[in-house]
């Protein structure tokens, strides 16, 4: 999948979706996007800032080391023109007013069958990816399945925190999810492949520049420093995945 940041301008809204402010004052519709002349189903998450950009981080990284994952991309939108939106407050960027659109495939819902899940392949994937990404909110929620298929999706509390916190981030410190902890402590004789699997998104995160932390930057959504500091993580963080997911796994199993 390509990394780069994408655009689409919102041509619909429909219902909100319930929950979905739940945690947070993060509303969630139904909605449609055009890019490029193509119309793509997606849902429609209005977040603040910090939340947009580590959607973006989490779907790129995602391309990049090539786990499955719902695409996302940004959604340009004038709340004016939708009834809906009259309580919502999109980000405000360079571009104008916009939001998270995660695209939606037909057949693909909400990990059900737990028990179909747990040995997977993708079921260790998802671990080592949630350890590069530093994600705590990995639960079954945050999980879609479609026939013996799976994919990630919802990303905006990685790099440890819920909030705009770029600096300073713990490169070598395991992070501990719902969903993380049970793998971890369900399949413990697993830990050779989660570490030759950490070996191999090591290698794609260094093959190539993060082009797409300066396109976060020009959007407006953090700073060059904050790109920077970002970048300096993911850096360091790939260098020492195969240690950290086994650190983890220690944790869980110990």
């Amino acid at each position: 999948m390509n990394e780069s940041v994408r655009f689409g301008r919102i041509i619909r809204v429909g219902a909100r979706i319930d929950g979905s402010e739940r945690n947070a004052a993060n509303p969630a519709f139904h909605g449609c996007v055009d890019v490029s002349g193509d119309e793509l189903e997606v849902i429609l998450k209005f977040e603040p800032p910090h939340r947009l950009a580590k959607e973006l981080i989490a779907v790129s990284v995602a391309s990049r080391v090539g786990i499955a994952h719902a695409p996302g991309l940004i959604g340009l939108v004038r709340t004016r023109d939708f009834e809906q939106l009259r309580d919502v407050s999109p980000v405000s960027v360079t571009a104008g007013e916009v939001c998270y659109a995660s695209e939606k495939s037909p057949g693909w819902d909400v990990l059900q069958d737990y028990d179909k899940f747990l040995p997977s392949p993708f079921a260790i994937d998802l671990l080592v990816f949630d350890q590069l990404i530093a994600n705590q909110d990995r639960v079954r929620g945050n999980i879609l399945e479609h026939g013996h298929g799976f994919r990630a999706f919802d990303h905006d509390k990685i790099l440890f925190f819920d909030e705009a916190k770029w600096t300073e981030l713990p490169a070598s410190a395991p992070v501990g999810s719902l969903t993380g902890d049970d793998i971890a402590s369900r399949r413990a004789s697993s830990l050779e492949l989660a570490k030759r699997t950490a070996e191999q998104f090591r290698a794609s995160m260094q093959a190539e520049p993060l082009d797409f932390l300066e396109e976060i930057t020009k959007i407006g959504l953090f700073t060059e420093s904050d790109a920077a500091a970002v970048h300096d993580f993911l850096m360091r963080r790939s260098a020492v995945l195969p240690s950290v997911v086994e650190h983890y796994f220690e944790q869980n199993t110990g």
